[in-house]
């Protein structure tokens, strides 16, 4: 569906937060994510099957880009958020999941599920020993979910400066930092201004990854 806005609408206020990705698999399934890339190639395209947590999110995309940084296409399962995707890895019904590092932890840490790498560009608080796909040889592949506050850009500009300061106090304070910590996402602030740069270099890298690799529902 083609969205009834662009980013030319919208006025950034500020970054909250980074949701790092994990690409997961049932314990056992891969020894490390290696071994899964040498599967993959001994595979037919689609050989292998990859869930998200639905059409067109974060997910979906990361596993287009994945695709196209190991030159090999995954056959998408989405489903209907991320604990399904998650469960569907930890059955075995698919091979892996893409999941942010919040929603897989406990049965990561469990040993339930097995971390083959983190999408981020440093490893995670949560998961140290845990390799980034930057370490594994892959930094093309690198790419976190976000969270962020915008408005309209038709917005008066002081009141969107208003709206900067008061969103800028609320992010950096500690108490809000410590709340986001113990919900398994990264505090990441970034300005107004730096999340609007932030914004746009993100669909340039979306669209550049839908370019190649059609994202259909």
């Amino acid at each position: 569906e083609q969205a009834n806005y662009k980013i030319a609408d919208v006025a950034a206020l500020g970054m909250g937060t980074t949701n790092p990705l994990a690409i997961v698999a049932r314990t056992g399934r891969f020894a490390d994510f290696g071994a899964f890339v040498q599967e993959a190639s001994l595979k037919p395209q689609g050989g292998l099957s990859a869930a998200s947590w639905g059409p067109k999110t974060p997910s979906h995309f990361y596993i287009a880009l994945l695709g196209q940084q190991l030159k090999r296409e995954f056959l998408h399962v989405p489903f209907d958020g991320g604990a399904k995707a998650m469960l569907a890895a930890m059955s075995g019904q698919v091979d892996i999941a893409i999941v942010t590092v919040a929603t897989a932890l406990t049965n990561i840490q469990a040993g339930k599920l097995a971390a083959l790498a983190v999408t981020s560009g440093k490893r995670s608080i949560d998961l140290p020993s845990v390799p980034t796909i930057a370490e594994l040889g892959h930094a093309g592949a690198e790419y976190v979910s976000f969270d962020g506050f915008a408005t309209s850009s038709k917005l008066p500009a002081d009141r969107l400066e208003l709206l900067r300061t008061g969103i800028s106090k609320v992010l950096n304070d500690p108490h809000y930092k410590s709340g986001i910590r113990k919900i398994g996402a990264e505090p990441a602030f970034l300005s107004g201004a730096d999340y609007d740069e932030f914004l746009k270099k993100n669909i340039k890298t979306l669209a550049e990854v839908a370019a190649k690799t059609p994202i259909k529902d």
